[in-house]
């Protein structure tokens, strides 16, 4: 029986992960959207929630809207002016124009705890930033006077109300990194799905040498197999590996030692 299950483990495919989506391929889709007159509302929208989505590490039914699921919306999210804290839909558009971090509160997030609140400071990008991309939603939606209920990924579209998708924000991304060049970022389109987003930005995080539990809790990853799959993945140092193992990794083993007693 042993040897049969060893055999079935041996047949199972691989855990199907998603390829990581770069830093470069977030900062050319919101770049692009806010281009002078350029961009449609869904345009800006979908690149705003692909930047929050990012930076928060967020799964798609988290940030994009279906009939299964329930995003972020208006009243999860508080500002922050240095101490000074308040509710997104209470904000004047003074305030909106001082914020300095914001935090996400799980309340009805199918994979979220209850009340886990989630913060970012400002990215020092005044497009491609957490802060900055919640703030534009908020000013976008207040502006359309959107109860505190109304979803972060929602827009209007010749006066009827439109919501974000996660095939919306896949499309968007598989276009943008076809006008770069697949071959620049070494990731194809047909690799990148909605998920990808947070795997990419954990990834960034470890590449900036961010501590893994750290990342671990700012993901909610129950488990550290996540981490360690994009550690080996795309941590620049692995690079060195093959170097350092000729030039430091001799070693040598005392005798076996066997007792006749």
């Amino acid at each position: 029986l042993q040897r049969q299950l060893r055999a079935f483990e041996k047949e199972d495919a691989a855990p199907k992960r998603v390829k990581p989506i770069p830093l470069q391929l977030v900062q050319q889709v919101v770049i692009a959207a806010y281009q002078p007159g350029q961009s449609s509302d869904k345009v800006k929208t979908t690149a705003d929630m692909i930047c929050i989505a990012f930076f928060f590490l967020l799964r798609p039914g988290e940030y994009t809207f279906t009939t299964n699921n329930t995003p972020f919306q208006l009243q999860d999210i508080t500002l922050y002016n240095g101490k000074r804290q308040f509710q997104s839909h209470e904000a004047t558009m003074l305030d909106l124009n001082t914020i300095t971090a914001v935090s996400l509160c799980f309340q009805n997030q199918k994979n979220g705890n209850k009340g886990e609140v989630i913060s970012h400071g400002r990215s020092g990008d005044n497009l491609v930033c957490p802060c900055m991309a919640i703030v534009r939603r908020v000013r976008y939606l207040s502006q359309h006077k959107q109860p505190p209920s109304t979803p972060l990924c929602t827009f209007f579209q010749h006066s009827v109300t439109r919501y974000v998708s996660s095939t919306d924000i896949r499309n968007t991304l598989r276009h943008s990194l076809t006008k770069i060049g697949p071959n620049t970022l070494g990731t194809q389109p047909h690799e990148i799905e909605a998920r990808s987003l947070r795997a990419g930005g954990a990834t960034a995080l470890l590449c900036a040498n961010i501590d893994p539990n750290s990342i671990q809790l700012l993901g909610r990853w129950k488990s550290d197999s996540m981490i360690r799959y994009l550690h080996i993945a795309a941590n620049p140092h692995t690079r060195q590996y093959a170097r350092q193992m000729i030039t430091k990794g001799q070693s040598s083993f005392n005798p076996d030692y066997t007792n006749t007693t």
